[in-house]
């Protein structure tokens, strides 16, 4: 049963992709497209990009990550990479 476990663990995807899109009215095409496609575990938010709020995830139960929700404090979460799609410029 434990190998069956941590078998299963492995087929987790280990990633989190956060989409922010400033108009809100796009966020559900964002989220429909998502649907369609096989995809890491997707966030979509509508933020201005300069104050983008900052992100916290849960310890895992058994972590042993110095914060732990068993004192109120959840890590930060920090991007490994960022990607942005601005608007064309329309200078060809």
């Amino acid at each position: 049963a434990a190998a069956a476990a941590a078998a299963a663990v492995d087929l987790l995807p280990r990633g989190l992709l956060v989409a922010n899109e400033l108009e809100r009215r796009r966020c559900g095409k964002i989220s429909e497209r998502a649907r369609s496609q096989p995809s890491l575990p997707l966030i979509v938010t509508s933020c201005d990009a300069r104050v983008f709020p900052t992100l916290q995830v849960a310890a895992s139960e058994g972590s042993s990550s110095s914060s732990s929700s068993s004192t109120g404090v959840f890590p930060r979460l920090k991007f490994d990479r960022i990607l942005c799609d601005v608007p064309c410029s329309g200078d060809g």
